[in-house]
């Protein structure tokens, strides 16, 4: 079911195989993980002042890939 999390779901920003071996790559990668992270505590903060939190958007629930 597309509503329910998958046992073998890939959060946004990561990846079950190495596509990325290149300093250079893997440094950007890093970056968008911390943003991820970052973001991700956001929402938390902001869902603890909501009565009704809203917690889809968050990147940890967002799969890597649609395919």
């Amino acid at each position: 079911h597309l509503g329910r999390r998958q046992p073998d779901m890939v959060p946004l920003g990561h990846h079950k195989e190495k596509y990325f071996s290149s300093p250079k790559a893997k440094a950007v990668l890093n970056q968008f993980q911390t943003d991820l992270e970052n973001l991700e505590r956001e929402i938390t903060a902001r869902n603890t002042r909501l009565a009704l939190p809203y917690d889809y958007l968050k990147p940890s629930r967002i799969e890597n890939s649609i395919t």
